[in-house]
């Protein structure tokens, strides 16, 4: 049997949050246990617990647990916040600051692996609201030139997405 984790070790109380929150009956618990990590220090807890939020269909709170990890330093959460607010799910909807943050995520050098992750899910998700009309008209060039941008970096998805444009 293993020990419980230490009270004041941020790593060990997400790793035993990671393993209660997936449960109906101990994810209370879980959920606990990341704000406790995230107070720690830890903003992967924070990311974490902003993902089971939104699993559990309470995107105001994931999109504020987003926004927490994206002032703690965590790069995944910027794009998480962009895609809320593109979409309007747990914040007002904003399109053209939306286009802006991921111009700045697509721009930015990225240590994510893999490699240009954030990166290329800008350039898609910027393609994919010009595809379908949040900015500009129904396929609109400017969305291949994103998608090109992205395959570029490496993205199959992207690569394919061309094959079928």
């Amino acid at each position: 049997m293993t020990a419980p984790p230490k009270l004041r070790d941020a790593d060990a109380l997400q790793a035993q949050a990671d393993r209660l929150t997936p449960s109906p009956r101990t994810r209370a618990e879980g959920i606990r246990l990341y704000r406790k990590a995230y107070r720690l220090g830890s903003h992967t807890a924070a990311f974490n617990l902003a993902i089971t939020y939104r699993t559990l269909g309470d995107h105001r709170a994931a999109v504020r647990w987003f926004r927490r990890a994206v002032i703690a330093g965590d790069p995944s959460a910027s794009m998480e916040v962009a895609r809320a607010e593109l979409y309007g799910l747990g914040t007002r909807r904003d399109v053209p600051a939306v286009f802006a943050k991921l111009r700045a995520i697509a721009a930015a050098a990225t240590i994510m692996v893999p490699r240009n992750i954030d990166r290329i899910r800008a350039l898609l998700l910027m393609a994919d609201a010009l595809e379908w009309g949040c900015l500009a008209r129904i396929d609109d060039p400017a969305s291949r030139r994103l998608v090109r941008r992205a395959a570029r970096l490496g993205s199959t998805v992207a690569k394919q997405l061309l094959v079928n444009m």
